[in-house]
């Protein structure tokens, strides 16, 4: 609905009031027309002659609860309707409801259209606190006319002379020392009546939310930049009962705006005409507050670009992003930056397009492949058709050269176990270096000896394996894998790790050989893997010619199809494991030679460690000798 651009009056009822002066408007109502009861409108009932101090509002089901006692949900009970106003002079509390009127019967527009139990009857369009009688008098609603659906009251009212609005009683007016026959807007308030209302100045909270007297709307004015110009000037400065500022929807405010020297006006937001680059420009002022923007613009100026050499940033060993200004001065621009490490030999980016504004814009560049710990020199240089001009040279320095790579020792093990020799292996990846490779190894971590070294290069664990002899049997030896770059000598290792020769053999006893017998293989068919962290009793005496006097048998014990890195030790049943008797890496086939005593059942037993825990492998066991 298009807002009126005047107000006329609004509500209608009769009570008894106090009076004291006050200097501002109480909170949560609404501003409304408020004219003084004339004869053919003061009624006798419920005493609600003109000799009473009452007022009157618009709705049928409150009067007839009021003057008949016919009360229903919507007004529960007969007494305590009364309601507040402010005239800017004088506050009236307690001001209690005598009557109806004094258009509509049906519109209690103070209400919302949900406000169970006292929905607004009529005209749920209309906005909470705008009688329909208002719009029809300011702005033609509903025809001009009054209720739609109280029979016989459907009355051209755009002619009345004294608008719709509250009625008042003459009485009331008088308190308020009002002249006869003078009508005011008035700020009205009511109490919250679905608790009931009180005795003069009392009562619970009030309802609505103020809707203002006549309805002004704030006009800011702005500009885009102050260095253009000024901010625009607005005529009228204000509409005719607003504050400074401050217009009735519909008024038409001539703007003008002052650009300085050098500037002019690009355009207008919020105008009717925002397109226009004239200093004067109008808008009508809608219902709402509102924003009018002066745009000014820099007059182009051309000429040879403007530039500045900035810093730099984002400065690795290798990287760095150069930065500069520049103004393009009205021409199109191109800029590019030279740099160089000597101030002789220079190197140049590619040019970037700048545009043809007036205005400095940033550029920068990204440089890669630099040399590390160097000391560079640059400048940025911009060229239109009028000419080319750089800016100054500003230093910068690359980061510290990173170190040399040195390769990785991924893991060690150990197989091939006798009394007197080895296999050591480590999984080794040169990182791109040439590496060499070799082992440590001594019964003590104090004192060591060195095997030969291993060459490798590229990327990618790589398997090293070197064979030790001239071992002790029955002795726990320590070993550690050491991998160095050749051209630096700059390396890693691993911690100690350790292993246990076979056992000597006991004296007395004597070995005999058996031809090379499979006692065990868990692949299929048998299918029986063996897991991690767990164990296995395997039976030898008995198989393979091993007679059960046997203590101790050679064999082979080989891991085959493991899932994950890990090692098997094999040990007499009912004693503790070695560290192990073969290591592996996940998918690898990995065999050794070792001595095994036997229980006394003629057993041994075979247990299974991962680092995770997680995992399994296949085995095979054969023997070729025994002790006894």
């Amino acid at each position: 609905m298009t807002p009126c651009r005047t107000r006329c009056f609004v509500i209608g009822l009769l009570v008894s009031f106090c009076l004291k002066g006050l200097s501002a408007s109480p909170i949560g109502g609404y501003w409304t027309w408020t004219t003084q009861f004339v004869a053919n409108t003061i009624y006798p009932y419920a005493g609600g002659f003109d000799g009473q101090i009452q007022v009157a509002l618009p709705d049928k089901y409150l009067k007839l609860c009021i003057i008949y006692n016919r009360c229903s949900t919507q007004y529960p009970s007969s007494s305590d309707y009364s309601v507040n106003f402010y005239d800017n002079v004088q506050q009236v509390t307690g001001l209690g409801v005598g009557e109806v009127g004094p258009w509509n019967l049906l519109d209690n527009w103070w209400d919302p259209s949900a406000n169970w139990p006292r929905p607004r009857w009529e005209f749920t369009d209309l906005s909470q606190g705008t009688p329909e009688a208002y719009m029809a008098v300011c702005c033609g609603y509903n025809g001009g006319r009054d209720d739609g659906l109280a029979a016989g009251y459907h009355r051209i009212i755009t002619s009345k002379p004294n608008g719709p609005g509250m009625d008042l009683s003459t009485k009331a007016a008088t308190w308020l020392g009002w002249k006869t026959g003078e009508n005011r807007w008035v700020y009205v308030s009511a109490f919250n009546w679905d608790q009931g209302g009180g005795s003069c100045g009392a009562g619970g909270g009030q309802i609505g939310v103020d809707c203002g007297g006549p309805t002004c709307y704030s006009l800011t004015l702005a500009e885009n930049t102050s260095a253009g110009g000024g901010l625009p000037t607005a005529l009228p400065a204000n509409s005719s009962g607003c504050g400074p500022g401050q217009y009735l929807a519909g008024e038409n405010i001539q703007l003008t705006a002052y650009p300085v020297s050098g500037w002019n006006v690009g355009s207008w937001t919020g105008t009717q005409n925002d397109g226009s680059t004239s200093t004067s420009n109008s808008v009508a002022m809608p219902a709402s507050a509102s924003t009018v923007t002066v745009n000014y613009v820099q007059v182009p100026q051309t000429g040879p670009p403007t530039v500045t050499t900035g810093g730099a940033d984002g400065i690795t060993a290798t990287t760095a992003t150069l930065h500069g200004t520049v103004e393009p001065n009205g021409l199109g621009t191109n800029v590019y930056f030279g740099y160089t490490t000597d101030q002789v030999n220079y190197s140049y980016t590619p040019p970037q397009y700048m545009g043809m504004g007036t205005s400095t814009v940033p550029s920068w560049a990204n440089l890669s492949g630099l040399a590390c710990q160097t000391s560079y020199w640059f400048y940025a240089i911009a060229y239109n058709s009028a000419g080319a001009v750089g800016g100054y040279l500003q230093p910068f320095t690359t980061a510290s050269c990173a170190p040399p790579p040195i390769p990785s020792v991924l893991a060690a093990s150990v197989d091939g176990i006798t009394q007197t020799s080895a296999v050591l292996h480590a999984s080794v990846d040169p990182n791109g270096v040439p590496t060499n490779v070799y082992f440590l190894y001594d019964i003590t971590t104090n004192t060591a000896n060195s095997t030969p070294s291993t060459s490798l290069s590229g990327s990618g664990a790589q398997p090293v394996s070197i064979p030790i002899s001239a071992l002790s049997c029955g002795t726990t030896y320590y070993y550690r894998p050491i991998a160095y770059n050749i051209n630096t000598g700059q390396g890693t290792t691993l911690d100690w790790q350790s292993f246990n020769t076979n056992p000597c053999s006991a004296a007395g006893t004597f070995f005999y050989t058996v031809t090379p017998c499979r006692v065990l293989d868990t692949r299929p068919p048998v299918n029986a893997p063996i897991s991690a962290s767990s164990g296995r009793a395997i039976q030898i005496a008995g198989l393979c010619g091993i007679p059960s006097t046997a203590t101790a048998v050679t064999m082979n014990v080989t891991a085959v199809g493991a899932t994950s890195q890990g090692i098997l030790s094999v040990y007499p049943a009912g004693s503790v494991p070695p560290n192990y008797t073969v290591a592996f890496g996940a998918g690898q086939v990995r065999a050794a030679s070792t001595v095994i005593g036997l229980s006394s059942f003629g057993t041994v037993m075979v247990a299974f460690f991962t680092p995770s825990g997680q995992g399994q492998t296949d085995f095979i066991i054969d023997v070729s000798g025994y002790f006894q």
